[in-house]
């Protein structure tokens, strides 16, 4: 006899788990360069269904300093900044991870997401390249009596204003200089030193002291050879105080010597790429023509003396500033209260050019500051 057992089959529809939000980073380049020290940072925020993620979105950083730290994603569900650690900062050490967090605000199903990215700080090569430059540092920036901030074009003969720098201090501005790493240094009149993002022109105070007697000075930035991947802070008093250079991991200051074999006054500095450093110096009487003369970094000794007939100054009033820029030397100068001048001296000619008058430059400036990246 056939036996039929009947069979039971129980069926049960499972519904897959929810998807979550998801918030992700990445970084261009993946890894930051020991010179050029700077990252973009690109957050995607994507919702559980797929589709694109709104809302806004806050970033912050372990070590560094980003552009922005708070956006509206785009229509793509995206927000992207800048995310800087430069070479002066000591927590900025080559070999190390900088972690960067990001939270989402969402708008759909609102709740907060978070995610964490690191980067890595390379270690630097014992040779300098140059193309570990960023397209920053490869401009001329200016810097005006009223702190303006502009950037300088010298081929399309152009300024671009980026912002007015709010550092923290009731002082005139004085100088300028930037750095490999594209990162910008201020002087005020009562001798401070600034950074600042040549980006954004954010400013942030820093501990240096001057020396005794050191209010206002030049400043300019020189490798320590053609191919080494160390540069140092020069900065010029007046022709008995001479040159000075700064160490600006540790703001130590350290006086070379009084400038030697020229009467001059004090001077701007800017240097070639190979290392080589330079000065516009006002006449010693504050009155009559302005000079260029090569220093010799290690002594102040200068030499080379090249005198501009036709750009003075007079005593009372005075503004000027000098930048070194693919082969030639631009002099801004001011006499008075007047817009300063844009001048071209090509040292391989030995010829000066006027570049932008006074009319077209439209502000004074005191302070140019240029990286070995633009020479």
């Amino acid at each position: 006899m056939t036996r039929f057992f009947p069979l039971f089959v129980i069926v049960s529809a499972c519904t897959p788990p929810a998807a979550d939000p998801d918030l992700a980073l990445s970084f261009s380049p993946s890894v930051m360069d020991a010179f050029g020290r700077s990252v973009r940072v690109r957050v995607v925020a994507t919702n559980p269904d797929g589709t694109i993620g709104t809302g806004t979105v806050t970033l912050s950083t372990s070590v560094g300093d980003l552009d922005e730290t708070t956006f509206t994603l785009d229509a793509y569900g995206t927000a992207t900044t800048t995310l800087t650690c430069p070479s002066s900062d000591p927590a900025c050490t080559p070999g190390i991870d900088l972690a960067v967090s990001a939270v989402w605000q969402r708008v759909k199903a609102p709740l907060q997401v978070s995610t964490t990215g690191r980067v890595h700080i390379a270690n630097p090569p014992a040779v300098w390249t140059p193309q570990s430059c960023s397209t920053e540092s490869k401009l001329v920036y200016l810097f005006t009596d009223t702190a303006e901030l502009l950037s300088f074009d010298p081929a399309a003969k152009a300024l671009h204003h980026i912002g007015t720098l709010a550092c923290p201090t009731q002082a005139s501005p004085n100088s300028m200089a930037v750095s490999q790493d594209g990162t910008g240094w201020l002087n005020y009149s009562d001798g401070s030193l600034f950074r600042f993002n040549v980006r954004t022109a954010n400013c942030q105070a820093t501990t240096f002291k001057p020396p005794t007697g050191w209010t206002q000075f030049g400043m300019g930035f020189a490798p320590d050879s053609i191919d080494s991947p160390h540069e140092t802070l020069f900065i010029s008093g007046s022709s008995a105080q001479g040159l000075a250079s700064v160490d600006v991991s540790t703001m130590m200051t350290r006086q070379v010597g009084p400038f030697t074999g020229v009467i001059t006054g004090s001077a701007e500095l800017t240097a070639t790429g190979d290392g080589q450093l330079y000065g516009y110096f006002v006449p010693a009487s504050a009155s009559g023509p302005m000079s260029l003369a090569k220093i010799d970094r290690a002594t102040a000794a200068t030499s080379g003396l090249r005198v501009f007939q036709d750009l003075t100054v007079q005593s009372g009033g005075f503004a000027f500033a000098f930048s070194a820029w693919q082969g030639s030397f631009y002099l801004y100068t001011s006499s008075g209260t007047a817009f300063s001048t844009v001048t071209r001296y090509d040292p391989t000619t030995d010829t000066e050019s006027p570049l932008i008058n006074s009319a077209q430059v439209g502000v004074r400036i005191v302070g140019a500051g240029v990286s070995r990246c633009a020479q």
